[in-house]
């Protein structure tokens, strides 16, 4: 007895939810993401001269991306007016150890006591030219006192030396980029995620409750074959 004709396009069916739902989740795993940083929202008592280390999930610093990812960088005092920024990329034909950082120094000294903010638009691109996963914000003070401040100094870009590509840079960040800043994009990558996870907690029990059904439809017609027989 052959498979019903219904059972065999169900099976096909739930076989493509199943595929798509996979394809769209390790497709929503591929956005560019900021790993970590040496300043985080809401830190005090930072240097007036700070260097700010930026690491990223993919590959920022390659030549191909350079031209565009240098203006995605942006300092603004209290008051909402542009600094110049100074944004070094490590040589990565030479620092390969390095591959995928930032180095963010403001050219002119900061003001003591004073709060100012970094954004980093969405528009970051890697090699793969997957772009980043959501706009950041990152604001900080700094101290009133440099002695006692933090992130002067930074080992990994004294360790560099000359094998490093700088650029200046003092535009204002995009509109779009502070609106939308963390949230409306997060929530939003955030529900893709989980409809896609759910489609798949749902659709892969199905698919092995149906091969299960097959598989014993097998197993009784071929019984019946041999009774008959």
């Amino acid at each position: 007895m052959s498979l019903p004709k219904w059972c065999s396009i169900l099976l096909s069916c739930v076989f493509c939810v199943v595929l798509s739902a996979g394809t769209a989740f390790a497709a929503g795993d591929e956005a560019l993401t900021l790993t970590s940083s040496t300043v985080v929202d809401g830190d005090t008592n930072l240097s007036v001269h700070p260097v700010i280390e930026l690491q990223f999930s993919g590959k920022v610093d390659d030549i191909t991306v350079l031209s565009q990812n240098k203006d995605c960088f942006h300092l603004q005092d209290e008051n909402g007016s542009v600094l110049t920024l100074q944004v070094l990329f490590p040589d990565v034909q030479v620092q390969t150890r390095l591959v995928n950082h930032v180095f963010l120094v403001p050219k002119d000294s900061l003001q003591p006591g004073a709060s100012y903010t970094l954004t980093i638009d969405r528009s970051l691109m890697d090699k793969k030219e997957h772009t980043l996963d959501r706009s950041y914000q990152i604001g900080f003070t700094t101290g009133t006192d440099e002695v006692y401040a933090r992130g002067g100094e930074n080992e990994e870009l004294i360790g560099l030396g000359e094998d490093i590509l700088s650029y200046e840079t003092a535009l204002a960040p995009p509109s779009a980029s502070v609106a939308a800043d963390t949230s409306a994009d997060a929530s939003t990558d955030a529900a893709t995620e989980t409809s896609s996870q759910t489609l798949l907690r749902i659709a892969i029990p199905a698919l092995i409750l149906l091969l299960g059904a097959v598989g014993f439809w097998n197993w009784r017609s071929s019984r019946r074959s041999s009774t008959d027989a």
